[in-house]
């Protein structure tokens, strides 16, 4: 019995235990950090947004239909219907 008290801390001291944990808790860390850095940016964007709403009501009307083009435009590979996901998706469909 003494000699299963000895060996149930041996996972403790372990490299490859530590290891493990420190990738584990240093991903957390980063999407932690990802997160606030999103959260910050949100609001100096929506700073942004409304300070335009302040020179005119109608800059909304302008500016997001052109904010969504420029994005649609910088990622050709993910959105519209060549999309590789939408080609497999229609592939697997049709089989």
């Amino acid at each position: 019995m003494l000699n299963r008290f000895k060996k149930s801390g041996e996972y403790l001291i372990s490299a490859n235990t530590w290891r493990v944990v420190l990738v584990f808790w240093g991903g957390a860390i980063l999407v932690g950090l990802a997160a606030a850095i999103f959260a910050i940016a949100s609001e100096h964007a929506n700073g942004l947004f409304r300070e335009l709403l302040g020179y005119s009501p109608y800059w909304p009307l302008v500016i997001t239909p052109i904010g969504m083009t420029c994005l649609a435009m910088g990622s050709p590979d993910t959105i519209g219907p060549e999309s590789e996901t939408t080609a497999s998706a229609t592939e697997s469909a049709s089989a």
